[in-house]
């Protein structure tokens, strides 16, 4: 790749502009740059070269428990770039010592069933992104039909999306919201909004961009909480059987209803609502570590193992067994593509903390190195 060309994708991707395809290219870029140092290289001067042509910040992973520095590389904050080096690290590392893996598990992908009104369930195609709903005809995005369903035309009706474990999908909501759903997750919709109100209702997590208009509020309930807005964008993680409930604000302005204790908090960009044992808790948050999944990353920034073996059972559809429940509490910073093997994502925590893993059927054993 010409340097020139290199340094267009490097502008379109500040500006938030890459395309899918001109993502790929970057990537594979990278991909190939340090696969193809990997043996003249060690691992200090090939992030010194990805520095220099990145011109970039260097991002670090670390035990955030004691702040003691294990490596360092040249992501800079770049998705692809970090996407590269996780994967240079973690192939390099194989040459030595690794993990135990029995078997081959690969990660999630765009599965989801969509419910109709009647209790009609439909398997939504794997080759397809999202759906739209429009003039109570949904859609893949490529325009093709997925359902028209006659009866419940001129009437509201209740459909759901659900994502399986492992699964990822987006939809188009008939007044032009978009949600991004993560894996176990449902979402409940009208086909249609009433003229007075938009309310849908989730379980598990959602990305939502909410279409602006001031006369009908947009609601979004969950387990412990409603979340109230009128346009903006913000990530909602309320998973049965997780202790929290958490909303985190990226623009705009929500005000968050306590169901519980009635209590209610208005919350602004880059501050994020945790709902616990009935008590809501407002602090200011990396928004990138709750909303990087809907753009393909495992990002972490101060978070407990425990955490984030919850997101890589439900995207890699896998069994978690702690042989130490000490480990559960290490904590980390980082980011991997939730694209790469189940091995690579272990692997790039197993040479940063205290964890070994070991790989037996559609199980992770976590026990101490």
């Amino acid at each position: 790749m010409e340097p020139q060309e290199l340094n267009e994708l490097f502008k379109k991707y500040e500006a938030g502009t890459l395309s899918d395809q001109e993502k790929r290219l970057l990537e594979a870029w990278y991909n190939q740059y340090a696969m193809e140092n990997r043996g003249q290289l060690d691992h200090e001067e090939l992030e010194e070269r990805l520095k220099s042509v990145a011109n970039k910040i260097p991002v670090s992973y670390q035990r955030a428990k004691n702040q003691k520095m294990y490596y360092r590389v040249a992501i800079a904050a770049s998705i692809l770039i970090g996407i590269c080096i996780g994967t240079w690290w973690y192939h390099h590392q194989t040459e030595t010592e690794h993990m135990v893996v029995k078997n081959e598990i690969l990660p999630g992908g765009n599965k989801a069933v969509l419910t109709l009104a009647d209790g009609q369930k439909i398997n939504l195609s794997e080759t397809q992104p999202g759906i739209i709903l429009k003039d109570d005809i949904i859609y893949y995005e490529d325009g093709s039909t997925v359902s028209d369903p006659e009866e419940q035309k001129e009437q509201i009706a209740f459909l759901e999306l659900t994502t399986p474990p492992g699964g990822t999908y987006q939809i188009t909501l008939a007044d032009g919201t978009k949600v991004w759903l993560n894996a176990s997750t449902t979402l409940k919709y009208p086909s249609q909004f009433s003229d007075q109100a938009r309310e849908v209702y989730i379980t598990g997590e959602g990305y939502f961009e909410v279409m602006p208009d001031a006369n009908k509020p947009f609601k979004v309930s969950s387990r412990g909480q409603d979340v109230e807005v009128i346009g903006t964008a913000f990530n909602v993680s309320a998973y049965e059987g997780e202790p929290e409930v958490k909303t985190t604000l990226v623009e705009g302005t929500v005000k968050i209803v306590n169901s519980e204790s009635g209590t209610t908090n208005r919350l602004h960009p880059g501050e994020q609502s945790t709902i616990i044992n009935g008590n809501t808790h407002i602090a200011p948050v990396d928004v990138s570590a709750y909303t990087a999944w809907k753009d393909g990353l495992f990002r972490y920034n101060d978070q407990s193992l425990e955490a984030i073996l919850r997101n890589v059972s439900r995207w890699y559809q896998v069994g978690i067994v702690y042989k130490n429940d000490s480990l559960k509490e290490e904590r980390f910073v980082g980011m991997v593509s939730r694209y790469d093997d189940i091995s690579i994502v272990l692997g790039i925590l197993e040479e940063v903390g205290n964890a070994s893993f070991t790989i037996e059927g559609h199980t992770v054993i976590v026990d101490k190195k």
